[in-house]
C-alpha cells in the first residue's frame, strides 16, 4: 500500500481514513505507518489508538505491552514517545486517545453520578479490550504482561480500571493521579492481592493537597493487598526520561521475579 506519511499530530485523521480502506483491514507493522519515533515504527491501529513497536521487532518473542491512556493531560503523540523513551526495544506500545473517566457534579444524585461513572466505566474498558485484540492480531504480545498507564485525569482512569479488573493486567503506572473515590467498591477484590502499582508525584507542580491525594491512594491500594511503588520527584514535569528509566527498572524487576 503506498501511502505518503503525514505529520504524527494529523494521526488520528490520517487513521480514520485507513481504517476504512478495505486493503487496511489486514493490519501490519510496515502497514499503515506513521514518522516514527526513537527510531521506533508507528502505526495507526483504530480511528483513536496508535501503536508504536521497535524497529528490530522480533515476531517469535512476546512483547510487554504498555497501553497509555490519552487526554487533556497526554496526547497520543506524547504517550507514543513517552513509551519509545523506557526502552529502544523492550516493548510495545499503545496510546488510546480521550481514555478518561471524568468526575460528575458532586451536587447531583448520588445514584446517577454512580449509573453515570460506571457506564463511562464499561465504556473505555471496552475501547481498550478491543483496541488489544486489534493490535494482538498482527503483534506478540504476552497476555500476562500488560500495563496501563497514565498521567493526571488519565492516571486517575487507569487505575480505576486496573483495580475493577486487575485480573486483565500486570500493573498499573500512574503519574500526578489518584485513586478516585469509586474504586472504593474495589479494594475488597482478592484478585487485587500482589497486584503492581506505581504510583509518582511532581512536587514542582503539585499542591499540598494533591500531594496527599496521592499518599491517600498509596494507602488504599496497600490497604487491598496491592504491591505499591510510591515515588516523589522534585521535577517541573510528572513524566522525565529519569523517571521512564525507573519505570523501566520497575517493569522489568516484576518480570523477572515472577518468571
Amino acid at each position: 500500500m503506498n501511502r505518503s506519511r503525514p505529520d504524527l499530530q494529523n494521526w488520528r485523521e490520517f487513521a480514520e481514513s485507513a481504517w476504512h480502506d478495505e486493503a487496511s483491514s489486514q493490519w501490519l507493522v510496515d502497514d499503515v505507518s506513521l514518522p516514527g519515533i526513537l527510531g521506533q515504527s508507528v502505526n495507526a491501529v483504530t480511528p483513536d489508538a496508535a501503536s508504536i513497536v521497535p524497529s528490530n521487532y522480533e515476531p517469535r518473542y512476546a512483547y510487554p505491552l504498555v497501553v497509555w491512556l490519552c487526554g487533556p493531560d497526554c496526547k497520543s503523540h506524547q504517550a507514543l514517545e513517552h513509551i519509545a523513551r523506557l526502552s529502544p526495544q523492550n516493548y510495545v506500545g499503545l496510546a488510546i486517545e480521550d481514555a478518561i473517566i471524568e468526575q460528575r457534579d458532586s451536587k447531583a444524585n448520588p445514584s446517577d453520578v454512580m449509573v453515570d461513572l460506571i457506564r463511562q466505566l464499561a465504556e473505555v474498558e471496552s475501547r481498550i479490550v478491543n483496541t488489544i485484540r486489534v493490535f494482538r492480531e498482527n503483534v506478540h504480545v504476552h497476555s500476562e504482561r500488560i500495563f496501563l498507564a497514565g498521567i493526571g485525569q488519565e492516571a486517575s482512569t487507569a487505575l480505576l480500571i486496573a483495580m475493577h479488573q486487575p485480573e486483565w493486567f500486570a500493573g498499573c503506572v500512574a503519574f500526578n493521579g489518584q485513586v478516585p473515590p469509586l474504586a472504593q467498591l474495589f479494594t475488597q477484590r482478592r484478585e487485587l492481592c500482589s497486584k503492581r502499582f506505581w504510583l509518582s508525584s511532581s512536587s514542582l507542580r503539585r499542591s499540598v493537597t494533591s500531594c496527599d491525594a496521592t499518599n491517600q491512594s498509596m494507602r488504599t491500594l496497600v490497604q487491598s493487598g496491592a504491591d505499591v511503588t510510591m515515588k516523589a520527584y522534585a521535577a517541573s514535569a510528572p513524566v522525565t526520561p529519569a523517571i521512564l528509566r525507573e519505570v523501566d527498572d520497575w517493569i522489568i524487576s516484576g518480570i523477572l521475579s515472577n518468571a
